[in-house]
């Protein structure tokens, strides 16, 4: 689930990071720790003032979303 957000709006990544966090801690508390460390490198950890800092790998270092759409390589596509 977590590999998905690479396909995410960039300005989306951060929400859809929060949800998966608080789904994947209801059914899987152990992962907390894996979840901290992707948010802290990834996402950037929020700070006490509510801003996040500057992650190790910034989201538009990984994300592929525009890649994928501007792409006309038929590899990302899927035929139905």
């Amino acid at each position: 689930m977590i590999t998905a957000l690479a396909f995410v709006p960039p300005e989306d990544v951060v929400a859809y990071f929060e949800i998966l966090s608080i789904e994947i801690e209801a059914v899987f508390p152990s992962l907390q720790p894996i979840l901290d460390w992707l948010e802290s490198h990834y996402i950037g950890m929020l700070r006490r003032e509510g801003v996040r800092r500057i992650p190790a790998f910034p989201i538009p270092t990984w994300n592929l979303y525009r890649e994928i759409l501007l792409s006309n390589n038929t590899h990302y596509l899927i035929k139905y």
